[in-house]
């Protein structure tokens, strides 16, 4: 598992954690600080963690469930370079699964 917090000046403003899942897999689960939301930390969080989680963890793939309604987490997911890949029921609640795949480059 690797667990990275996002800081703005100092203050923690946003924690994503990867959790291996399998040979190649992750997944991610992000929070940003109420008191900062809207204004683009989540989208800056996992664009700067993702491809050291890829690395640190060893894996080439990162899953997302985000629940169907969360509609700024699904912006964040999409502008951080992550790709739709369906809908799937998680704990009974409907969500949009984004994947992100390492660029060749960062696989070794």
């Amino acid at each position: 598992m690797a667990v990275l917090v996002a800081g703005d000046a100092g203050d923690p403003v946003a924690q994503v954690r990867y959790t291996r899942r399998g040979p190649n897999e992750a997944e991610v689960h992000i929070s940003v600080a109420p008191s900062v939301r809207g204004r683009g930390y989540g989208r800056a969080a996992l664009t700067e963690t993702v491809t050291e989680a890829c690395a640190t963890l060893g894996v080439t793939r990162v899953v997302a469930l985000i629940k169907e309604d969360n509609m700024p987490s699904l912006r964040a997911f999409d502008a951080a370079g992550f790709e739709p890949a369906g809908l799937v029921i998680d704990h009974g609640a409907r969500c949009h699964k984004y994947v992100y795949r390492a660029p060749e480059t960062a696989r070794a």
